[in-house]
C-alpha cells in the first residue's frame, strides 16, 4: 500500500515539475527567442538526466532489497 501511495505521489510531483519547468522555459524564451532551440534541449536534457538518476538510484535498491525466491 505504502508503495502504491508513494508511486501515485510521485507520478503528481512530476506532473507539475514538467509543468513549472515549462513555464520557466517559455518565461525565458519570451526574454529571448532566438534562444528557443538551445532552452528546448537544455530543459529536455536536464529532465533526462534527473530521470536517469532516479532511475538508476531504484534500481540498484530494488537489486538490493529483492526477495530470494
Amino acid at each position: 500500500n505504502v508503495a502504491i501511495a508513494l508511486t501515485k505521489n510521485t507520478s503528481i510531483a512530476v506532473a507539475f515539475s514538467v509543468a513549472e519547468a515549462t513555464s520557466i522555459m517559455r518565461r525565458l524564451q519570451n526574454q529571448d527567442a532566438s534562444a528557443t532551440f538551445p532552452l528546448l534541449l537544455t530543459t529536455a536534457a536536464g529532465y533526462l538526466v534527473i530521470t536517469l538518476l532516479i532511475s538508476f538510484a531504484f534500481s540498484r535498491l530494488e537489486r538490493r532489497v529483492a526477495v530470494v525466491r
